[in-house]
């Protein structure tokens, strides 16, 4: 039997491609390491239920608020630029809240 259409033959994906989805993986899996943390930090610090549970869905709202303005800063300022300041961002956050958690006692 013959295909109406040539087999396309398979192009290998640039090595950057596979670096962003390597480096967006991390932070994702840095994300959810944190999330089941937060909860039991702001419950040590004496919040009530209520309110961690408040805290917790403002950080949804922001992340989901922030992946829109992110699509559009995008789009202004090109992809390359944006993915550096978004991995620049997140490395310095965890900095900050690694070393914020050794000040206070945390680790």
């Amino acid at each position: 039997m013959t295909l109406p259409v040539a087999p396309v033959p398979p192009v290998s994906s640039p090595w950057r491609v596979h670096a962003l989805g390597f480096i967006a993986m991390g932070s994702i899996m840095s994300i959810m390491l944190i999330s089941p943390v937060i909860p039991l930090y702001l419950d040590q610090r004496g919040l009530p239920p209520v309110h961690v549970g408040g805290v917790i869905g403002a950080m949804s709202l922001a992340l989901m608020a922030a992946e829109v303005l992110a699509l559009g800063v995008t789009s202004w300022v090109g992809r390359r630029l944006a993915v550096i300041v978004a991995l620049a961002g997140s490395a310095m956050m965890f900095a900050w809240f690694l070393l914020r958690c050794r000040s206070l006692g945390c680790m």
